[in-house]
């Protein structure tokens, strides 16, 4: 199967904003709002592309440690490191997971991210747990740097740590 690795473009957005729709809760909601705040200060802001008619099968949004980004799991991690790049959210779409696509997206945000900074942080949950993201961060290596609570305890994530 034939794949790309690209920027995403503003004509990809609405379909990057339905994926994303569909991931809940294992991500957080994201309106066409924020969705734009992204993809005007994202670091690194990609999809994958597989097959014919070019469908977007994934994303991931990255985030550097010098914005004014209110998220909870952001500011926790900007209180306690500089110099990362931090994955805000990775989708792939329902009927492609263990296809090797979020393999494939972290594997070029490493490579993109190895001269530029010293880590790339992100979270999962584990309230509600999501496996799939735990043993997914196991597999690339990443260590647990950290615990919080978030959207007033309806939530519980596990920070996550990869050194570069």
């Amino acid at each position: 199967m034939k794949y790309e690795i690209i920027d995403a473009k503003k004509c990809d957005l609405s379909e990057i904003l339905s994926l994303n729709q569909k991931a809940m809760p294992a991500v957080s909601f994201m309106d066409e709002k924020s969705l734009n705040y992204f993809y005007s200060v994202s670091e690194y802001f990609k999809l994958i592309r597989c097959g014919k008619g070019n469908k977007i099968y994934g994303f991931l949004i990255g985030l550097t440690d010098k914005l004014s980004y209110k998220s909870e799991n952001y500011l926790w991690f900007s209180k306690r490191y500089s110099s990362f790049i931090y994955v805000d959210r990775i989708v792939i779409q329902d009927d492609s997971l263990g296809l090797g696509f979020g393999s494939m997206l972290y594997n070029d945000l490493i490579d993109y991210s190895k001269s530029k900074f010293k880590n790339i942080i992100c979270e999962y949950n584990i309230k509600p747990m999501n496996l799939i993201s735990k043993n997914f961060h196991k597999k690339f290596g990443f260590k647990r740097v950290g615990k919080q609570k978030t959207e007033g305890g309806t939530k519980e994530v596990l920070m996550m740590e990869y050194s570069l």
